[in-house]
């Protein structure tokens, strides 16, 4: 499979990976500070369109989205977008001042390959200092990075760093630049987000969707891995002991199927669907249980199963098994009490001892309902169904635990901001939302949709295009489950 991690509609040829050099050039372009061209020290040479190196003067571009502060010093960032590389300079530099390169392949949280690239000494006699360009990608081996400007004050022997940040390579617009920080934590060796199961169905999910509204084919690569390197985890097939994972995993699997057309995602998603079926049992008058050998039938887990079965329904010519099974769900939902009947709100589940519905479900609860619904509708035409699923959602606009000044929200995220493992519940929730918004004809929450998505971008990102859990701001915890949020957000703008 030929990985072509790139934005334009051809790519560069492939260059050979030679020691990188720098020119003797004199003076960095709008920069008269720096006045002679320092040789590079690359430790992990990258070649794309050009080579780890190469002499600022010859910069196709000069950005500068991060600088810091230090000690009468300024260290700034600079990115050529054309090329795409960057570089770091130093203002009001004392001889003995080092400066240099760091490059991340995962977000920031380690910079271990390739550290100090292009590091040199300030020479006596200079107003500034430069390193020369580095790559911030490595399309040869689909690792996608991110670069950060230091420099080693000779006068206390501290470092100081910018912020991470990157050029607009793949990342061209808000949606393309959310999508690319996504890909920066997917892990090569595990073929996951972060290592985290379930987020990781949910931010595949994210990704493929943006990948079809955008059009980016970048990262389509990151679809086949993550199946080939992980079809054998647990019970294999995506299936382990909680039927709400594997149903995430189901509905990755459908979309993925819907993106390239590979019928393997979509046998996948079959077999998932049989395994969750299995755990049905007659207990409360139905639905699946959440975690093998337990007792509780989460909305969740239901909600996910109406939603996988209906989507088999719509993609499986003369199916009846699916659509059966989608009817049965639809029906014990319908009857459960799971869906309050005073506002619409939808509980976390219920015990098959008691059988009666508790506790306030979260914000993904909403959302996973809304989206099964409107999927249910789509395969059969229940209007009852699509009724159901617009009572929640205007629920989810109109009542405060959800949001705050106009902005969706999770109840966890007051105080600190730390919701516990649930930093992507917003991703499934502005998701189904956006679904039953695209099938009403009035379209009614594109205002509100919009509102979000431009709340988020102006105040809840940083310079990397790393989003947090607060849409409003401030900007905290940063992470997958944010990122798929925000990817989601923007994936809802579109009709």
């Amino acid at each position: 499979m030929s990985k072509q991690p790139l934005e334009r509609s051809s790519r560069p040829r492939r260059w050979q990976r030679l020691a990188a050099v720098a020119s003797a050039v004199a003076v960095l372009p709008l920069s008269a500070l720096v006045v002679t061209a320092p040789t590079a020290t690359a430790n992990s040479t990258v070649c794309n369109k050009y080579c780890d190196g190469r002499d600022p003067a010859l910069a196709g571009g000069n950005r500068i989205p991060v600088s810091r502060t230090a000690e009468g010093r300024t260290v700034q960032l600079h990115l050529a977008d054309g090329d795409p590389m960057g570089w770091a300079s130093l203002e009001s530099a004392h001889q003995g001042d080092q400066i240099w390169l760091d490059r991340s392949w995962d977000a920031g949280n380690s910079w271990s390959d390739g550290s100090k690239l292009g590091a040199t000494t300030t020479p006596g006699g200079v107003g500034g200092w430069r390193t020369s360009m580095f790559n911030n990608d490595d399309w040869n081996n689909t690792l996608v990075g991110a670069l950060r400007a230091c420099f080693k004050s000779t006068d206390t022997g501290t470092n100081y760093c910018t912020e991470w940040a990157r050029t607009t390579w793949n990342a061209g617009n808000r949606e393309t630049a959310a999508q690319t920080a996504m890909v920066m934590r997917w892990q090569h060796s595990t073929g996951r987000f972060e290592n985290n199961w379930w987020y990781s169905a949910v931010a595949l999910r994210s990704l493929i969707e943006s990948i079809r509204w955008t059009g980016l084919p970048s990262y389509k690569y990151v679809i086949n891995e993550t199946f080939e390197k992980n079809k054998n985890a647990y019970q294999g097939t995506f299936r382990n002991e909680f039927t709400d994972d594997s149903g995430w995993w189901g509905i990755a699997w459908v979309s993925a199927y819907d993106l390239t057309g590979d019928t393997k995602y979509l046998d996948a998603a079959k077999t998932i669907a049989d395994y969750m079926s299995s755990k049905w049992s007659s207990d409360c008058g139905g639905g699946i249980i959440w975690k093998v050998g337990g007792t509780y039938k989460a909305s969740i887990s239901n909600s996910l199963y109406l939603k996988l079965n209906s989507m088999l329904t719509r993609r499986i010519s003369g199916d009846t098994t699916y659509k059966n099974r989608a009817t049965q769900a639809w029906n014990w939902i319908n009857g459960s009490g799971l869906i309050q009947s005073g506002d619409s709100h939808v509980l976390d589940g219920m015990s098959t001892g008691s059988c009666t519905p508790s506790n306030g479900g979260g914000s993904y609860n909403q959302g996973m309902m809304i989206d099964g619904l409107v999927e249910y509708w789509q395969a059969t035409g229940s209007s009852a169904a699509l009724t159901k699923a617009q009572g929640i959602g205007d629920m989810l606009l109109n009542t405060s635990y959800y949001k705050a000044s106009g902005i969706m929200r999770d109840g966890c995220e007051a105080g600190s901001g730390v919701c516990g493992g649930a930093e992507n519940f917003k991703a499934t929730a502005i998701r189904g939302l956006a679904a039953l918004n695209r099938v009403l004809s009035n379209h009614p929450y594109s205002s509100y949709i919009a509102t979000n998505a431009d709340t988020a971008y102006n105040n809840d990102r940083d310079p990397l295009a790393q989003y947090g859990l607060k849409w409003n701001g401030p900007l905290v915890v940063k992470g997958v489950g944010s990122q798929s949020a925000a990817l989601e957000l923007f994936n809802a703008t579109h009709l």
